[in-house]
């Protein structure tokens, strides 16, 4: 009778993981891309609505809130800002894609994590960034060796062209579909969860080896300028000065062998990212040059400069806000009213495009206005409070890393940026309960 309890009460507990086994493999899936995050998401709610116990939601909802509310105020906003959009089709679009802000604050204070499992969860992620930067690598190093020329892929209407390393790295260097800004966010998380979890990352493999996480690092930082993102290349070495500093406190001798790794890292790469600044810095003299803007080239020219395009960008949506700064022009508007701003000020070199503003803040403004900025604003600025009073240093560090993204990207219109910025928020919401126990 006993044997047929254990068994019973064992067969309770292992139905009951499955959730938490379908999340970590929606943690796997996200360095893919979309389309097996999506699926993997539906899978998660029917399990966990199924098999997770609900008496405890409430409670750990209200005390998680000011990770949770923010998220579900922004998407209750994406629905109210369709009765005054004129785009209601594409208004419609973005509520679907924004199901995310509603979904994961509603459906994770079902699970009872703790700091080991949100550990867990996270090397998950971590490895399978390095399996595919790895792969990609390989493949990057047959190609420089087996093939003539490198072939950029798909840029143009005619198709595929030939082009040098540079372009290569910046435009096809990833085995995955997924845009290198987001990438090279991921591999910054990577980064910040192997400096902040060292020794438990170098557990992995048995035993404690400290050349496992170093090389980890190294890897991730290659991996971050082959991307050449540049908003990306920023917060990298802001979190590169943060953590020497700190290491400075406690190990004078590790902060030396820090500052001489990373040194070594920029040094050999300094070709790629001299390659990828200097465009940025011959556009920033473009643009503050004394010429009227109408004399000006990249106003006019076929393709200008992603700072050039950046700067009418960012004109363009600032003079909207500033017509409309209260409740903004509605969820689907945004596009077009961008592009109807860019006519009037005669950017003919993206005037015919439909760009948003390549900044979520602005997107924000421009969209539901005042009230709307508000609430994005908190989605960061609460658990950001939170995770400084309780002293975890890893969540603060990676809504620091979102929200700088947000500045010069639209970071949440893309499904590879929205999902895993809300799920890690979520997620990371339980350090709260881990504190407290």
């Amino acid at each position: 009778m006993m044997n047929n309890d254990a068994k019973e009460i064992s067969a309770n507990v292992s139905v009951k993981n499955i959730p938490f086994y379908v999340l970590g493999l929606l943690f796997f899936t996200i360095p893919f891309g979309t389309n097996l995050m999506s699926k993997v998401i539906i899978l998660l709610v029917i399990v966990s609505l199924f098999l997770l116990p609900k008496h405890s939601w409430s409670n750990r909802f209200l005390y998680c809130k000011e990770y949770l509310v923010p998220s579900i105020c922004i998407f209750v906003l994406f629905v109210l800002g369709t009765f005054w959009s004129e785009n209601i089709p594409e208004a419609l679009k973005k509520i679907e894609q924004a199901l995310s802000f509603l979904v994961f604050p509603l459906l994770l204070p079902l699970f009872n994590f703790s700091k080991k499992d949100i550990i867990l969860l996270f090397k998950i992620f971590v490895f399978t960034c390095l399996f595919i930067l790895i792969m990609s690598f390989v493949r990057f190093i047959y190609i420089s060796i087996a093939h003539d020329e490198y072939i950029i892929l798909g840029e143009t209407h005619l198709g595929d062209r030939p082009g040098n390393v540079y372009e290569f790295l910046s435009n096809n260097f990833l085995v995955v579909q997924v845009h290198r800004t987001y990438f090279s966010a991921y591999l910054l998380v990577c980064i910040l969860f192997i400096m902040t979890y060292f020794s438990e990352f170098n557990a992995v493999l048995g035993k404690k080896t400290k050349w496992f996480g170093v090389l980890a690092i190294i890897l991730l930082s290659l991996g971050i300028i082959c991307l050449q993102s540049k908003a990306n290349y920023a917060i990298y070495i802001i979190l590169i000065i943060y953590y020497t500093i700190k290491k400075l406190r406690k190990s004078p001798n590790l902060f030396f062998k820090m500052v001489l790794v990373f040194v070594a890292i920029l040094f050999f790469s300094k070709n790629i990212i001299i390659n990828r600044l200097k465009p940025m810095v011959d556009e920033i003299e473009n643009i503050m040059s004394p010429k009227n803007e109408d004399e000006k080239k990249f106003t006019k020219v076929l393709r200008p400069g992603s700072t050039e395009t950046r700067y009418m960008l960012y004109k363009s949506s600032l003079q909207l806000i500033k017509q409309s700064p209260f409740l903004g022009y509605g969820t689907g508007d945004v596009r077009d009213v961008v592009r109807e701003q860019n006519y009037i000020n005669n950017y003919k070199s993206i005037a015919h495009l439909n760009y948003d503003p390549h900044s979520q803040i602005l997107y924000m403004l421009i969209a539901l206005g005042i009230v709307g900025f508000l609430a994005f604003t908190s989605l960061f600025l609460f658990p950001f409070i939170s995770s400084i009073t309780i002293k975890d240093s890893f969540t603060s560090l990676i809504l620091l890393v979102l929200f700088l993204n947000c500045i010069t990207e639209s970071f949440f219109l893309r499904q590879e940026g929205l999902i895993p910025s809300v799920l890690f928020l979520t997620v990371l919401s339980h350090m709260k309960h881990d504190t407290k126990k």
